[in-house]
């Protein structure tokens, strides 16, 4: 598990990318939705998300 430093720190990198592409084709950043996903890692990621202000969280496993 990542600290919640790298966490943060890979956001704002992925926010800033986010935020390049819509600037460069014309979109408004309230119309793009990011959705992290957070393949069987600990409860703790989705905790990282909601501190950071995300609320929505996808979790993708091969069902048992």
């Amino acid at each position: 598990m990542i600290s919640r430093a790298s966490f943060l720190a890979n956001l704002e990198k992925i926010q800033d990318r986010i935020a390049l592409a819509c600037d460069r084709y014309g979109r408004n950043q309230e119309e793009v939705c990011l959705l992290p996903v957070t393949k069987n890692w600990p409860v703790d990621a989705v905790a990282y998300c909601q501190s950071a202000g995300i609320e929505r969280v996808g979790e993708n496993r091969v069902q048992e």
